[in-house]
């Protein structure tokens, strides 16, 4: 996610340096150019960062910590993973085609079918509603 966001402010600020503060129209005008190139970051590079990251984690004997809400964790680490870090790319909506396609790809390495209910990210967090 870091390096999805320093990708991202590395083309921002390269295209902003040399339009004026004021002038909104322009600096607006950058938004489809920024999208269209983080679309093709996710696809390419990002995604094949992801695809290694996940086969070695897949390889390792990690096991996920029994914290509050840990319950809700399907056990396998790589999983839990791939949920989350496609639920947090998935934020952006102009990027949800791509992180499904990525997030079945990243499923694949770990045998684990796209609609199957362990591949579906459930916030972990407990959820409290405080009546008045």
């Amino acid at each position: 996610v870091t390096t999805y966001l320093a990708v991202c402010l590395k083309f921002k600020s390269e295209k902003l340096k040399n339009i004026s503060v004021t002038n909104t129209t322009q600096r607006a005008a950058i938004l489809p150019d920024l999208m269209k190139h983080m679309k093709k970051y996710m696809e390419h590079d990002q995604q094949m960062q992801l695809l290694s990251n996940v086969e070695l984690i897949a390889r390792t004997n990690y096991q996920v910590p029994t914290l509050p809400g840990s319950e809700r964790l399907t056990g396998n680490v790589a999983v839990e993973f791939i949920k989350l870090i496609c639920h947090v790319f998935g934020l952006e909506g102009e990027l949800s085609g791509i992180v499904t396609h990525m997030k079945r790809n990243l499923l694949r390495i770990v045998k684990v079918a796209q609609f199957d209910a362990a591949a579906r990210f459930v916030d972990p967090t407990d959820r409290s509603l405080i009546v008045q």
